[in-house]
C-alpha cells in the first residue's frame, strides 16, 4: 500500500535542504508523495526540480493552478455527504482539503511538464514578462499535516483504503487520504457516497479532460524547461533517469482522478 520513499523525517544533508526548498517553492507544508518517491534518486530529483523553480515561482503558474482546480468537462455533481460526520472531523477536513486541492493541481502541472520535456517534447517558454511570488508556504495553510502510518490504521480505515486503491487502480495510498484518516468520520462519510461516482465513465472522462488540459497548459509556461534525457545523463546514471521517468509517468496518470476526489469532497462540505 506504500511506495518506497524517503520521508521528511528520514531526509538528511543535501536531501533535507532540498525538501525545505521543495516545500517553499511549491508553497505547501509537506513534500508530496511522488517527490518523496523520486528522492530515492536524489541527483535526478535535484536536477529536475531546480530546473523547474523559475516556472513554479511565477504568477503565471498560480493562474494555471486556479484553472485546473475548476476545470470540469463534463461537469460532475457531488453526492450528498453522510450525516454521520462529526463537527470536529468536518472542521479538520475544511482545513486540509484546500491544501491538497492546490498541491494536487500544481503537482500535476509539474509532473506533466517533466513528462513532456523528458519525452523530447520541448517546453521552450513563452518568454513574456512575468511576476514572481517569493517562496514560502501559503499563510492560510496549516504549518504541519500529519499522515497516518498505514500500520496504525484501524480495521475500518484499512477497508476504506482498500476501496480507494481498487476504485482508482492505485499502487499506493495518496497523502490526502492518509491525512483525512485523522478525521475518521469524514473519511468514511465522504468516501462511501463518492465511491459509486468514482467508478463511472463520466468520472474517467472528466479526469481525461483534466490530464489533456494540463498538457496544453505546460506548453504555455513562461520559462523554458531545459531537461532532456541526454542532458540528464551527463550528470545522472541511466538507471536513475529510467526509474525517474517511470515514476513520473505513473504518478502523473493518477493525479487527475485524485484532483477530482478532492474537488468533490470540497463541494460536499459546502452543501
Amino acid at each position: 500500500m506504500n511506495m518506497p520513499e524517503i520521508s521528511e523525517g528520514e531526509a538528511r544533508g543535501r536531501l533535507r535542504q532540498l525538501y525545505h526548498t521543495i516545500k517553499a517553492t511549491m508553497r505547501v507544508p509537506l513534500v508530496s508523495e511522488p517527490l518523496r518517491a523520486l528522492a530515492l534518486y536524489p541527483n535526478f530529483l535535484h536536477l529536475v526540480f531546480e530546473a523547474s523553480r523559475p516556472n513554479l515561482l511565477s504568477v503565471h503558474v498560480e493562474r494555471m493552478v486556479s484553472e485546473l482546480t475548476t476545470y470540469r468537462k463534463p461537469p460532475l455533481q457531488p453526492p450528498p455527504m453522510s450525516t454521520s460526520v462529526l463537527p470536529r472531523d468536518r472542521r479538520g477536513a475544511l482545513a486540509l482539503l484546500p491544501v491538497f486541492r492546490y498541491e494536487t493541481a500544481k503537482l500535476l502541472l509539474l509532473l506533466t511538464a517533466w513528462q513532456e520535456t523528458l519525452a523530447e517534447r520541448p517546453i521552450s517558454g513563452q518568454n513574456h514578462e512575468d511576476a514572481f511570488w517569493p517562496p514560502g508556504i501559503l499563510p492560510h495553510f496549516p504549518r504541519n499535516i500529519p499522515l497516518l502510518r498505514i500500520e496504525h490504521a484501524t480495521h475500518t480505515q484499512r477497508h476504506v483504503f482498500q476501496n480507494i486503491l481498487a476504485a482508482h487502480d492505485l499502487f499506493t495510498l495518496p497523502d490526502v487520504y492518509r491525512a483525512l484518516a485523522h478525521h475518521p468520520t469524514f473519511l468514511t462519510g465522504a468516501w462511501e457516497p463518492l465511491h459509486p461516482l468514482v467508478q463511472t465513465d463520466a468520472y474517467e472522462d472528466a479526469a481525461r479532460h483534466i490530464r489533456r488540459r494540463a498538457k496544453q497548459l505546460v506548453h504555455a509556461l513562461p520559462h523554458p524547461l531545459p531537461l532532456t534525457p541526454n542532458r540528464l545523463l551527463l550528470q545522472v546514471s541511466e538507471r536513475e533517469v529510467t526509474a525517474g521517468i517511470g515514476l513520473i509517468t505513473a504518478y502523473r496518470h493518477t493525479l487527475p482522478r485524485l484532483l477530482l476526489d478532492v474537488e468533490m469532497m470540497t463541494q460536499m462540505l459546502q452543501v
